[in-house]
């Protein structure tokens, strides 16, 4: 996908971003494959702890 791409040139120019996506679309691949290049680097990712699914099923119990 063409955003993954965008989203992991616009992160290794230091630029911040900010991905909205739904469940299971790889959204995390962007933010690591600068990573493993820069390693010189400290690497911050922010994520909620529960996905949508998740707090779909504990409302569902």
């Amino acid at each position: 996908r063409r955003w993954r791409l965008d989203t992991a040139e616009a992160f290794s120019s230091g630029l911040d971003c900010t991905i909205i996506a739904r469940t299971r679309l790889g959204k995390r691949l962007p933010f690591t494959m600068p990573s493993l290049v820069k390693v010189d680097q400290v690497l911050i990712v922010l994520a909620p702890l529960l996905d949508s699914t998740e707090e779909d099923q504990i409302r569902r119990c």
